[in-house]
């Protein structure tokens, strides 16, 4: 296969993409690889145009080029965008106008991934990742860019529950790194944490709660110990959060002792007689989502 890199710009399309995927499905699995590897590549892109004069540059150009190819498909994959339709990013032509450079490979096809969205990450896609047996290095980076980006989306809607998320991603992707098991082992318990995320769509239809209930829906239904009434808990939440907005309502709120205060009294209010154990930790934690939530809350809806 690397002797048909010196020709990389006369190549057909597909030997192009097969040259590229194999380079970046290579390169994916070792994280200090990869960024080693896109560091002196873009020395080399920044070095390019220097030289460009140079007699023998001819002899190095199709490196360069695969080279800058291999390294904006990296990019690609670790900082993948949502809307993946978008027109796909040229790779700079730095060395002289004779010498083209076509579209970068889109990652997502070499990994075989419809769309950056996680709904791709169910059974039927780990079933096809068994079967094909190989690129699956480049389909867990995509996966774990997929999860962070949802965390990410979703962390404000429950901070407590979407944090444990993100340390259960980080713990898988370590672990392979660190050879505890394989791409597909990894890209299996991936998807047990996408499934929650999953089910936790289904469950709040399911419930007929909103976004905003849900969250303390369900800082009160994991402490089944203080309360287990399905009916109880959607009356508390809706009073809960009925007194977040009201506090939420004032610029600032958050930075003020006496607000917070306030607002702990009135929750703390709701839920005595109500909640039989853990009052203060399930309070904490309504805390701590009230704020990461409705920060800017009030300024939002002025």
């Amino acid at each position: 296969m690397h002797a048909a890199i010196p020709y990389f710009p006369a190549v057909p399309k597909t030997e192009k993409f097969k040259l590229v995927q194999h380079a970046v499905n290579h390169l994916v699995a070792d994280d200090e690889g990869c960024n080693s590897f896109l560091l002196n590549e873009k020395k080399m892109s920044s070095l390019a145009p220097i030289i460009k004069s140079h007699e023998s540059i001819n002899l190095l150009a199709a490196d360069i080029i695969y080279l800058q190819h291999v390294g904006a498909a990296l990019r690609k994959a670790k900082n993948p965008e949502r809307n993946v339709k978008k027109a796909a990013t040229q790779v700079k032509d730095l060395i002289h106008r004779s010498i083209q450079s076509e579209d970068v490979v889109d990652v997502f096809q070499m990994a075989g991934i419809a769309r950056f969205d996680i709904s791709i990450i169910n059974d039927d896609f780990l079933a096809t990742a068994k079967a094909q047996k190989t690129g699956n290095e480049l389909k867990l980076e995509l996966l774990r860019q997929i999860m962070n980006d949802e965390i990410k989306v979703r962390s404000a809607k429950n901070l407590v529950k979407y944090r444990k998320l993100k340390e259960e991603v980080e713990k898988i992707i370590a672990d392979y790194h660190n050879h505890f098991f394989d791409s597909l082992v990894a890209m299996e318990k991936l998807r047990e944490v996408a499934k929650q995320m999953q089910e936790e769509d289904e469950r709040r239809n399911q419930l007929g709660l909103t976004e905003e209930e849900e969250a303390f829906y369900e800082i009160l239904a994991k402490h089944p110990n203080a309360v287990q009434d399905f009916d109880l808990i959607k009356e508390l939440v809706q009073k809960i959060l009925a007194q977040v907005k009201k506090s939420a309502s004032q610029p600032g709120w958050y930075k003020k002792d006496d607000t917070k205060a306030q607002l702990q009294l009135a929750v703390k209010s709701v839920l005595r007689f109500k909640v039989k154990a853990e009052l203060q930790e399930i309070l904490d934690e309504i805390m701590e989502q009230a704020e990461a939530r409705y920060k800017q809350w009030g300024v939002s809806v002025a």
